[in-house]
């Protein structure tokens, strides 16, 4: 097993122009699916798509804190292809993680964000709920990771999911490691989407990814845990909402 390098390891956020990278040797996901009902694309009006993102309410999404860094993001597009005509709607606040950008060995790089749309959801979309801590993932577990991201088959900006096995459940205290190659997992584009597994009641959310081991995104991927982070979540939404928070929302993330 190799051993996971923190501070060398590259973000999935799109920065150039790529060849390569992709939710690749998955499916296309398709919209009866729940993945589908859960997961958005955000970006600009500008610059596009660019980073992957979860629905945690009607106005709230989940995603990695690189994926709103430096970068504008105004829109999230909802749908199966962001290169077709999409339902949009408009981010009006974002609070990313304070410790993002100072990593540690004990919570690695916080790499998670809140951000707060208007609008409401479109027909069709429901949020995901958050998998509570007890939830135990283990060594060798399949989770499904679903993104936006470059694929050979499909190219750039389709949803696609397929299954990884995890590799560490638990490191840098708050970050779980799946397995992949250079052609099967997460790479960019996907920064920000999901990694699930089925609860007794759905899908659960028991990643937001973070960043991959190499330029080929082979290895590994890392995925931000974030019911290690439901402080930070808990608060940002209460920030982002002015305090507006109902019960159902607390019940659901936790």
């Amino acid at each position: 097993m190799k051993k996971l390098k923190l501070f060398t390891a590259l973000t999935l956020a799109i920065t150039t122009h790529i060849s390569h990278g992709f939710i690749n040797g998955g499916v296309q996901v398709k919209m009866d699916d729940p993945i589908a009902q859960s997961t958005v694309a955000i970006g600009s009006q500008q610059r596009g798509f660019h980073c992957s993102a979860s629905i945690l309410s009607d106005e709230l999404l989940l995603t990695a804190a690189h994926c709103v860094n430096r970068i504008p993001v105004d829109t999230v597009y909802f749908g199966l292809d962001v290169n077709v005509e999409t339902t949009t709607r408009e981010v009006t606040g974002i609070v990313a993680h304070p410790d993002f950008e100072r990593p540690s060995e004990e919570s690695g790089y916080s790499d998670i964000a809140v951000l707060k749309f208007t609008g409401g959801l479109p027909e069709g979309y429901s949020p995901i709920e958050i998998a509570p801590e007890e939830y135990e993932i283990l060594q060798g577990d399949q989770l499904v990771l679903a993104g936006f991201g470059q694929s050979i088959e499909s190219g750039l900006g389709i949803l696609r999911k397929i299954g990884r096995t995890v590799l560490e459940p638990i490191i840098f205290g708050k970050e779980i490691a799946f397995l992949q190659d250079e052609e099967n997992g997460a790479c960019f584009g996907d920064s920000g989407g999901p990694a699930l597994f089925d609860g007794p009641n759905g899908l659960l959310l028991a990643g937001v990814a973070s960043r991959v081991g190499n330029s080929d995104c082979g290895d590994y991927a890392i995925y931000t845990r974030p019911q290690n982070h439901m402080d930070f979540i808990l608060g940002a939404a209460s920030e982002l909402l002015e305090n507006k928070i109902n019960l159902s929302f607390i019940e659901r993330i936790h």
